[in-house]
């Protein structure tokens, strides 16, 4: 059965949006409302650490960062974030090389950063483009098989999803990423209602749109590939005759276009990809933890994020919402809902997966699923047409309400950088040596400290020392020529203190969220000073 089979419910021409003033006025106000909800402060938090990633890798210089030396001192910045004369469009993508990224995201960031400027806010703007303008693509997913009032309604939730706006608040491939993917969807479903040989050119123009839409998708972020899936399988079950030829032939040819233009450069990737251990759960009751996270994804998705948060209640909750929505979508036997739950269900369960097998737990970031959540939206709408138009609208109203209700402004919390690279600055005096320490962390870690902190920090300032292992002999030498050390550690095991026999402690901070504290000892030479 195509997307073109008869449906219960269509809606005919008559009935577009285009001919109701009040949904087009519908329509505006959500779509200025979902710019404001991600571009409001959009520049006012500090940059994490991936998104310094996405600088350094936009000025084809993330091989440097990753070179950056530990247990050695080094006089002054490198300069890992700044476009230099020669970091255009083609360093960037071969750089990628030594990224777990695709390029097309970086390029892109390069271009957008050039042409706008070096502001927060104005290099987050392209993900808020991003976002908003991926909205679009539900409506044509949900074009012929839904009452008008729940397609747009459908684009207010996924408005105001946690999940979609807070990846629009990043500096992150995201938000382009969910674009390509729910391109990819709407393309999809056109595709699948395009039949007989009426309008061969215009079925032409849908393969290309759909090629392009499955290679952009896979050259943004690699996650995509989950989403995606859930094409062959609603093909493999609904699509029939010249329809799942058309669509295998798009689908071959997207995956030879990306396996020259991009499989190279991937398997370059690799070592690096497979290095990446941060994501690994070492504890006990992971099978417990990666259920739970699984169980309340649409909570999550939809409502609110704490990544850290195991709840029972929550999960339980999720659960029967995810078993409602199923058990809904069963009874009304829509091709459209079965798309959309395959959309949401496989990035879901295939993480689950993998969270289950190799002790990871990328359901715990939802950055992992956010392409997925286009699918829940339309798996909640698709949902509720079981219900008379009184009832879907109060239930969908209440659904908006508690979205805004646990909508944050803005939508995520950021490591407080700047504040700890204003005191390192006000306190830093000639002789002394700045020390970024994140002994027995993950290995990542004392890199991170130093990335977000130094981003903050005058382009000539020195000198420092990274340390992810405790400081090697030499270095220890190294060490005692200098008055005094500021210390930045998010240890709580000690003091963190390079040499207690040679440095005193004499002060630290309070507790900086994202970084942890600032300490200063001083050498024989300052003590009682």
């Amino acid at each position: 059965m195509n997307f073109g089979a008869h449906q219960s419910n269509s809606v005919s021409p008559a009935n577009g949006i285009a001919l109701f003033p009040l949904a087009t006025i519908f329509l505006l106000l959500t779509i200025t409302l979902a710019v404001y909800v991600r571009a409001n402060h959009v520049g006012e938090q500090d940059y994490w650490l991936d998104e310094l990633h996405s600088l350094s890798g936009s000025a084809g210089l993330r091989k440097e960062f990753e070179e950056l030396p530990h247990d050695e001192i080094v006089q002054s910045w490198p300069g890992f974030t700044s476009l230099q004369h020669d970091s255009n469009g083609s360093k960037v993508w071969h750089s990628m090389r030594d990224d777990s990224h695709p390029p097309v995201y970086f390029v892109l960031l390069n271009a957008w950063r050039r042409a706008f400027g070096d502001e927060r806010s104005a290099n987050r703007m392209l993900s808020v483009l991003a976002s908003v303008l991926s909205l679009a693509p539900l409506l044509l997913c949900l074009r012929r098989d839904t009452k008008v009032f729940d397609k747009l309604f459908a684009v207010l939730v996924l408005a105001l999803s946690f999940s979609h706006v807070t990846m629009a608040q990043q500096l992150r491939p995201y938000s382009l990423s969910i674009l390509f993917v729910n391109l990819s969807f709407a393309f999809f479903i056109l595709l699948g209602r395009a039949r007989g040989a009426k309008s061969a050119g215009r079925n032409g123009l849908l393969a290309a749109l759909y090629v392009s839409s499955l290679v952009g998708a896979m050259l943004t972020h690699y996650f995509a590939a989950l989403p995606l899936a859930a094409h062959a399988l609603y093909a493999i079950c609904r699509f029939r005759g010249k329809v799942l030829a058309t669509w295998l032939m798009c689908s071959v040819v997207a995956a030879i276009a990306w396996c020259v233009i991009w499989g190279p450069a991937f398997l370059d990737q690799w070592d690096f990809i497979q290095s990446q251990d941060w994501l690994i759960e070492q504890r006990a009751d992971h099978v417990y933890r990666s259920l739970c996270r699984f169980l309340d994804l649409p909570i999550r998705l939809l409502f609110v994020h704490d990544r850290f948060a195991i709840s029972l209640p929550r999960a339980a909750a999720g659960g029967l919402i995810l078993v409602a929505l199923l058990a809904a979508m069963a009874r009304k036997k829509s091709n459209t809902s079965f798309l959309f739950a395959c959309w949401y269900l496989i990035p879901a369960v295939a993480c689950l997966a993998i969270d289950l097998t190799t002790d990871k737990q990328l359901l715990s970031h939802i950055r992992y699923t956010s392409t997925a959540t286009a699918g829940l939206v339309g798996m909640v709408v698709s949902a509720a047409g079981i219900f008379s138009f009184r009832y879907r609208r109060a239930l969908l109203g209440l659904v908006v309400v508690a979205m805004f209700a646990t909508l944050p402004m803005p939508a995520r919390t950021h490591p407080q950088s700047n504040t700890a690279a204003k005191l390192i600055q006000s306190e830093f005096q000639e002789g002394d040596l700045l020390v970024f320490d994140a002994i027995d962390w993950p290995k990542f870690w004392a890199s991170r400290l130093y990335y977000v902190t130094a981003y903050n920090l005058p382009d000539d300032f020195g000198p420092f020392l990274v340390l992810r292992e405790a400081p090697s002999s030499n270095t220890l030498e190294k060490i005692k020529t200098f008055n005094r050390l500021i210390v930045v550690s998010p240890r709580i095991d000690g003091v963190p203190n390079p040499d207690p026999d040679w440095f005193l402690f004499e002060n630290k901070t309070q507790y900086i969220d994202g970084i942890g504290w600032v300490y200063l000892f001083v050498g024989p030479t300052r003590a009682g000073s």
